[in-house]
């Protein structure tokens, strides 16, 4: 009454297949994530800047509505935002409050205010390279809002 059984195994060959394929799988796999993870970073301050020239153009109509002198302040979502000297547009230089109340919110892990309108990408290899910079140029009506991505450091 011996009977033969078979051992349910796989045999050593079939194993170092597999650790192979699975290796030249995460040899193509690795850096196309790598890849998309810094097209998100660029993506998030593209969409930054988006925020912060919307939001400044929303500050101008509600400055100009209001009767609010160019260098004044405007309150926006319960926050004094403080009007560039010469423009009805949000100065640079306004509190991280004022302008996570103008963009809907900002946090340490996201993004940071790091004062005078630069806005840092927490989470990036270089966050100082990483960033958008909001500015106004010009004067009264023909003042302009830029903001500028900088992503070498994403």
């Amino acid at each position: 009454m011996n009977k033969e059984q078979g051992q349910g195994g796989f045999t050593l060959i079939e194993l170092i297949v597999v650790i192979v394929i699975l290796g030249i799988l995460a040899a193509f796999a690795v850096p196309k994530f790598i890849g998309l993870s810094t097209d998100a970073r660029v993506a998030d301050l593209q969409g930054m800047a988006g925020s912060l020239q919307e939001a400044a153009s929303m500050v101008y109509g509600k400055a100009r509505a209001e009767n609010v002198a160019a260098g004044g302040n405007i309150q926006i979502n319960g926050q004094s935002v403080t009007l560039a000297p010469t423009t009805f547009y949000p100065s640079a230089s306004n509190t991280s409050a004022a302008w996570g109340a103008l963009v809907g919110g900002l946090d340490s892990q996201h993004f940071s205010y790091a004062g005078n309108g630069i806005f840092k990408l927490q989470g990036a290899s270089d966050p100082t390279s990483c960033s958008v910079s909001y500015a106004v140029t010009g004067t009264g009506n023909s003042a302009q809002v830029t903001a500028t991505v900088t992503s070498s450091g994403c």
